[in-house]
Order: structure tokens, then sequence, then C-alpha cells
């Protein structure tokens, strides 16, 4: 399990931030295995790219669908660099856990919790922000712990699930500094393609870690 102890979860959660870059944006990824939503890839292909340019460090669970294409699209964008700016949380149960490594195109591979469950559950306590597209029952309770650690969820509704409010997620208020127009667009209230829904989730980004005065 993760942490037996307060401080033992400290300790697992230090482990995993010590191997990000200083001073840059760390953004958890949450979304499905599987897309159900027709916009959601060309969101995904496009958000890879956007975030890779503001300069996002990524973070993911390197699980199938959304995780794994906004991946690609983002060392696909980024080439070495972006690859060195890339991490994926496994369960030491994966078949590819171990120390630290380097996938040929996704990134550094960390493992972090006996089962996936755990695994799950500590990813959600790492970054201070998440980035949810679509997503089942396991992203809501993942969006709600990472919530009552006080992360700040950026919920792509429009794309349904989780994102939704759907599996008994909980309510995403919109954050203090994100535009009305911004937050509509991301529910889907405001008509956008699917570049533009990238572009915004970037915009709620850097309102959410350069808030102006």
């Amino acid at each position: 399990m993760v942490g037996a102890t307060a401080g033992d979860a400290w300790r697992d959660i230090c482990t995993v931030q010590a191997w990000f870059p200083t001073g840059r944006m760390v953004v958890g990824l949450l979304g499905s295995r599987t897309f159900h939503d027709p916009c959601s890839p060309s969101i995904c292909r496009y958000l890879g790219e956007a975030l890779w340019n503001a300069g996002v460090v990524l973070f993911t669970t390197k699980a199938n669908g959304i995780p794994e294409l906004v991946t690609w699209s983002y060392t696909y964008t980024g080439g070495r660099n972006a690859k060195r700016n890339a991490f994926h949380l496994v369960s030491s149960e994966s078949k590819i856990a171990g120390d630290l490594i380097e996938n040929s195109y996704m990134g550094f591979v960390l493992a972090g919790g006996k089962t996936q469950r755990d695994q799950e559950k500590l990813f959600s306590m790492i970054t201070p922000v998440y980035i949810l597209i679509e997503g089942g029952p396991r992203c809501a309770e993942m969006a709600r712990v990472a919530m009552q650690h006080g992360a700040t969820i950026i919920p792509v509704a429009r794309t349904g699930g989780a994102a939704r409010g759907l599996f008994d997620a909980p309510y995403f208020p919109k954050p203090n500094g994100v535009t009305l127009r911004d937050w509509l667009i991301l529910r889907g209230e405001l008509w956008a393609n699917e570049q533009d829904v990238a572009a915004c989730v970037v915009r709620v980004l850097q309102a959410l870690y350069f808030p102006t005065v």
C-alpha cells in the first residue's frame, strides 16, 4: 500500500517528485484507456503539442488510450528533449517496473505503489494540477483523491465521462483566475474546435501557475 504512515506516504511522494525538473509546470494527466468521444483523439494530439510548447512537464500513469496519445504527441513534438520531461508512474508489480528507466518514445518510467490501486492513489498525490479527459470510475476516484490533497482539476467536460461529472466524480469548480469563456469552452457550452480546446487547457494552466494580480 502507499505509505503505511503519513511519513511513509510523504516519503513516497517526495521520491517521485525528486525526478521532476525544477522550476517547471508539472501537470498530471487523467483519462480513459479507450476513446468514447469522437473529438477526444484530436484534442489529445493537439494537447500534447500545446503542453510541450508551453514548457509543461508531463506526468501520467502510462495507461493506453488518452494518456498514451497525449504523450505520443508531446514527445513527437519535442523530440529527445520532450522525452526527458515526460514521466510515467507504474506499480511495482508491473512488468516494466524497476529503477528509473527510459522508454524509447514515452519518456521516463517510475515505479511507485505495490499494486495498481496503490499506484493510482500515489499518482493522485503528486502534482498540484491534473487534466481530466473523459474518464471512468477509476479516474473519478483519482480526481477525488487529488482534490482531497489540494490539487486543482482541469476537466475537459465536453469529452464526457468523469470529466463531465459521471461515475460519482466530485464537483469541479472553476478555479480563480480562469476566465468564464475558457471554462465554458472546456464544458462544451461555447463552440471551439479541437485545437482551440487544447489551447484553452494551456491558458487555464497558465492562469493557475502564473496568476495575475
